[in-house]
């Protein structure tokens, strides 16, 4: 079963970047890392791209590829000098650049000439340990809104955040937290907005909210007809097959909003395919893929460090399998809340989730 899902999540632009990176071999680099052209709407100014494109549900979903031809001189180098560890015996000598990495490279041209909003924190870092929203207003390309979610912008908050728009002070930024009274942004704050980036680490755990907030986004951005942008991530469990009960209807929580096994083994990128597939058809969604990633190579997510996605996971492999193990036996109660009533899962219920249609990207 393990096989059959990393199959599953082998994309095919991935035997793309192979053949480029045969075209690398021959030939100079550069000579093989060209640009495309992108243009958001009628009138806007033209962008050009390094990222491969392949649109895909009559376009309504698309995925940026970035091509090993166009990865830094220096990114296999910095690979093979890396030092393995104790605890990383499946280690690839190939670099990983996520989603922020491809976009910085790409000097930002998806969000060049669009009014967008951010959900990130304190790991949407970059392969150089480089804040992303750093990295963007660097380059000229500065978020109308920021949203925060659980632990706020920095990550260290362990209680809701205030309601309502906030300032960040270093940068001046509009800053709204999704953990507050508030969980979905109102078309009042995504009046004027036309894109939202989603740039954040995540444990693919039914019951950790940062996959509440992105359904949440989800929904607000196919009600308010605005696009979708997720810059992704490998996750510390992407080599376990997925596994545990489904939710049963009439028990969304919170802490349990998504449609998925209690362990769901998806990226942010391909929760969120999945997600369009089964219930968001009007949403369009575009995927910067994480280059360089296999999902069997188990030290994917703990390439430079391990960023803690909440103040109570400051370990990759202790603490995140313990936060797991400990959610799953304490059904899922958190902080007073309702604990989410889970079904038994049935092997059919495994396929449809694991399909290929549905989730390959």
């Amino acid at each position: 079963m393990t096989e059959f899902i990393a199959r599953i999540f082998r994309s095919r632009s991935k035997r793309a970047s192979v053949l480029l990176a045969i075209c690398g071999a021959l030939a100079h680099a550069s000579a093989c890392c060209t640009t495309s052209e992108i243009r958001w709407h009628d009138g806007a100014e033209p962008q050009r791209t390094i990222l491969g494109i392949d649109d895909r549900a009559e376009g309504r979903v698309s995925f940026y590829d970035l091509p090993s031809s166009c990865w830094p001189d220096d990114s296999a180098a910095a690979a093979a000098s890396a030092e393995p560890g104790d605890l990383l015996p499946n280690r690839s000598e190939d670099p990983i650049f996520t989603g922020l990495d491809a976009g910085s490279l790409d000097n930002f041209a998806l969000l060049r000439d669009r009014r967008f909003a951010l959900l990130t924190n304190a790991t949407g870092l970059d392969r150089n340990l480089d804040r992303g929203l750093e990295l963007m207003l660097d380059a000229g390309v500065r978020p109308e809104l920021v949203f925060e979610p659980e632990h706020g912008l920095y990550g260290y908050l362990d209680e809701p955040g205030p309601d309502g728009i906030q300032r960040d002070r270093k940068h001046g930024l509009r800053v709204l937290s999704l953990y507050s009274k508030r969980r979905k942004p109102s078309p009042r704050h995504l009046e004027g907005i036309d894109l939202i980036v989603i740039d954040i680490a995540n444990l693919p755990v039914r019951c950790y909210t940062y996959i509440s907030t992105l359904t949440y986004l989800m929904e607000a951005a196919e009600e308010n007809g605005i696009e979708l942008l997720i810059l992704d991530r490998p996750n510390p469990y992407g080599f376990w097959e997925a596994q545990g009960s489904f939710l049963q209807e009439g028990y969304v929580t919170f802490v349990g909003a998504a449609p998925v096994p209690f362990l769901y083994s998806l990226t942010p990128g391909e929760y969120a395919n999945y997600m369009a597939d089964l219930r968001f058809h009007k949403l369009k969604l575009s995927i910067v893929k994480v280059a360089g990633y296999d999902r069997a190579e188990i030290d994917a997510p703990l390439r430079k460090s391990w960023i803690n996605p909440s103040p109570n996971i400051p370990g990759p492999w202790h603490n995140a399998t313990l936060h797991l193990l400990r959610r799953a036996l304490a059904g899922v109660r958190s902080g007073g809340r309702r604990p989410a009533r889970t079904q038994a899962a049935r092997r059919g219920d495994y396929e449809r989730f694991v399909s290929p249609e549905r989730l390959a990207v």
